[in-house]
């Protein structure tokens, strides 16, 4: 018999300011965009071997089975999984309608519930700059 269960939280905050200027760039006075998003997530897989648990029922006295279940004890469930940790900010600043550039950092872990995956940390920066063209 196998057991799942999932449950998580995510947090995400915006904050965007128009009319910025860059200290170096003074003519410039458009949009600063900022983003911060931060999830845990947690994932475990009980798997309980069920012939062991009913030959252990089985071998109880018939009149145990029902009155006193504390007689009953279920084996250790083989237990997977893991927890995830992701944290991402953004900066971004649009220059014009046309040229917008964001910097993004992301950092991720996981944390394995069984020893036979290991434990694992990515961490990776983004920067793109957009530009769009148009013709009417």
């Amino acid at each position: 018999m196998i057991e799942r269960n999932s449950s998580g939280v995510r947090f995400s905050a915006n904050y965007s300011k128009r009319g910025f200027r860059l200290p170096f760039m003074r003519r410039f006075q458009n949009t600063l965009n900022l983003r911060l998003s931060v999830s845990y997530n947690e994932d475990v897989t009980n798997t309980f071997l069920l012939n062991t648990d009913l030959q252990q029922v089985l071998q109880l006295d018939q009149n145990d089975l029902i009155p006193d279940q504390s007689l009953y004890n279920p084996g250790e469930p083989n237990v997977r999984g893991d927890n995830r940790i992701q944290i991402a900010p953004l900066i971004g600043y649009e220059f014009s309608q046309t040229v917008k550039m964001n910097l993004e950092y992301t950092f991720f872990k996981l944390m394995p519930k069984s020893s036979n995956i290991f434990p694992r940390t990515d961490q990776d920066i983004r920067f793109n700059i957009i530009v769009s063209i148009r013709s009417n």
